[in-house]
């Protein structure tokens, strides 16, 4: 029963493709609320596996101690465009004890939302 179910499944949708990632890389880095906002594009799996990596610091490069990125309240986040998966895989201890759980959102404008939405509850 259950590979019946896993076959009569419906591909997702990707969230971007390798045409229009850049976009949308500018598109977040504009879009979310924080003074040091990065991302940059990975098809490090292949061009079917694209993904687009974040980091995002709530202080200014000059208040890091030692000008070291790891000394600021950080968070680092994994977008996969194929199944839709942001996940924070690395973040400081000033960020506090909430952790910006696994989600999917279903656009772009979501991602954008509901990191900003965090940043907000962590401020």
């Amino acid at each position: 029963m259950k590979f019946k179910t896993y076959m009569n499944e419906k591909e997702i949708e990707p969230l971007f493709t390798v045409d229009n990632a850049d976009v949308v890389v500018k598109q977040i880095e504009n879009g979310i609320k924080a003074p040091i906002v990065k991302a940059s594009v990975s098809t490090l799996g292949g061009v079917n596996n694209i993904s687009i990596l974040m980091v995002i610091s709530l202080d200014e490069r000059k208040d890091w101690a030692n000008g070291i990125l790891e000394n600021s309240r950080y968070i680092r986040l994994h977008l996969n465009a194929k199944d839709h998966v942001l996940e924070q895989f690395s973040g400081s201890l000033g960020m506090g004890v909430k952790s910006l759980r696994k989600s999917r959102p279903k656009t772009i404008d979501a991602v954008v939302k509901k990191i900003n939405t965090y940043i907000k509850g962590v401020k």
